[in-house]
C-alpha cells in the first residue's frame, strides 16, 4: 500500500480520535474542526517525507502528531490575540475565574507527573493518550500486550501518587509550585 492508500485509510478509519486530540487541546469544536483539516492538509501535502513503516498504525501515529502539533500552534496563537495587544499587557492572573486557574494548575501537575515518569512508562501512557491500544502498542514496541497492561497499570498508579500529593496540598515536590500553598 502507498502512503497515499495509507493516509486516506487512516483519516477515513480515525476521525474521530484526531478530533478528540484537537478538541482537548483547543476545548472548541469548529477550532478542532479547523485544526484537524489543516493537519490533514499539512500531513497530506508532505506524504512523500513520510518516513515511518508503511502501515497504517505507522501512518495514523504521524497524523495525530500533525493534528497536536496544530491544535497546540493554533491554541498559542489563539491565546496571543486574546491577550495582547499595543499598550496591553498580559492580564494579571486574578482576573481569571477561580476555576480556570485551578485547571491550569492541575494542567501543570499532571505534565509535571507525566514528565517525571521513567521513559518506557512516559511511552505508553503518550501512545494510549494519542488513541493506541495496548495490542498495537504491544505490536509496534515489540513486547508482549501484558507486559504493556502492567506498564500502563504502574504508570497509571504511579501519576494517582503523584497527582494525590499534588492535589492534597503537598506540592513541595514541584519546584514551580513551591510558593503556592
Amino acid at each position: 500500500m502507498d502512503a497515499r492508500e495509507l493516509f486516506i485509510d487512516a483519516v477515513s478509519g480515525h476521525q474521530d480520535l484526531f478530533h478528540k486530540i484537537a478538541y482537548h487541546i483547543l476545548g472548541d469544536y469548529r477550532d478542532a474542526e479547523d485544526a484537524v483539516q489543516t493537519a490533514y492538509a499539512n500531513t497530506y501535502s508532505r506524504l512523500e517525507q513520510f518516513r515511518g513503516k508503511h502501515d497504517e498504525h505507522s501512518m495514523r501515529a504521524w497524523i495525530a502528531m500533525s493534528v497536536r502539533n496544530t491544535a497546540r500552534s493554533d491554541f498559542g496563537r489563539r491565546a496571543l490575540r486574546a491577550h495582547s495587544s499595543i499598550g496591553e499587557d498580559f492580564p494579571d492572573s486574578r482576573e481569571q475565574p477561580y476555576e480556570e486557574l485551578c485547571l491550569a494548575e492541575l494542567e501543570k501537575g499532571v505534565e509535571y507527573a507525566i514528565e517525571q515518569l521513567s521513559p518506557r512508562f512516559r511511552n505508553v501512557v503518550a501512545k494510549v493518550y494519542e488513541g493506541y491500544s495496548t495490542e498495537e502498542i504491544a505490536r509496534s514496541t515489540g513486547r508482549r500486550e501484558v507486559t504493556v497492561r502492567v506498564d500502563l497499570h504502574r504508570a497509571r498508579v504511579r501519576l494517582m501518587e503523584r497527582l494525590h500529593k499534588y492535589v492534597s496540598g503537598d506540592r513541595h515536590h514541584h519546584p514551580e509550585t513551591q510558593s503556592i500553598k
